[in-house]
C-alpha cells in the first residue's frame, strides 16, 4: 500500500469537505467524501490497510468538522468491517451496488449523528433531519463513481 499517498488524499479530502464543499451544497446538504473513500478502501484494499485508513480518516474528519468529536473515529472502522462482511456475501463489482451500499452506510451514519445529538439535548425537527439524512446520503452515493474514477490510480487492487 502506498500509505503516504493515502494520507495526503485524506488530508486533501478533509480540507475540501471543511472549506470547499460549503459552496457545493444542495438544499443545505453536502456529501461525505471520506465515507465514500472508506467504502472504496474496504472494497479494494487489504482489510488491515482499510481499517487503518478508516481510523485515520475518521480522526481527521472529527478534528476538522463541527460534529461531535469521536463519532467518525468510531464509525469509519465499523463501516469498513460492515463493508468487508457484505462484500464476502454479495458481489460489489458494479457501480449501482456500490452506490446502494454507500447510500445505506450514509443513512446509518446520519441517523447515528442525529441520535447522538438528540441524546445531548440538541433537537433538530424531524422533517429537517429526514431531509438532511436522505439528501446528503443520495448526494454522497451519486458522487461515488466520480470519486472512484479520480482515486482509482492510487488504489492497488489485491486479492484477499
Amino acid at each position: 500500500m502506498k500509505k503516504p499517498r493515502f494520507v495526503v488524499l485524506i488530508i486533501i479530502l478533509v480540507l475540501f469537505e471543511a472549506v470547499a464543499l460549503d459552496y457545493l451544497k444542495l438544499f443545505s446538504t453536502k456529501p461525505d467524501l471520506l465515507l465514500a473513500m472508506v467504502l472504496i478502501w474496504a472494497i479494494f484494499l487489504r482489510p488491515t490497510d482499510a481499517f487503518k485508513l478508516g481510523v485515520l480518516a475518521g480522526f481527521l474528519k472529527d478534528l476538522f468538522s463541527e460534529n461531535i468529536f469521536g463519532i467518525n473515529t468510531l464509525l469509519f472502522p465499523c463501516w469498513v468491517w460492515v463493508s468487508l462482511q457484505l462484500s464476502k456475501r454479495i458481489a460489489v463489482d458494479n457501480h449501482f451496488i456500490r452506490m446502494l451500499l454507500l447510500f445505506i452506510l450514509s443513512i446509518l451514519t446520519n441517523i447515528v449523528y442525529r441520535l447522538v445529538m438528540l441524546s445531548m439535548g440538541i433537537y433538530i425537527p424531524w422533517v429537517i433531519s429526514l431531509r438532511i439524512i436522505i439528501l446528503s446520503s443520495f448526494y454522497t452515493a451519486c458522487l461515488l463513481p466520480i470519486l472512484l474514477k479520480i482515486t482509482y490510480p492510487l488504489i492497488s487492487i489485491r486479492k484477499r
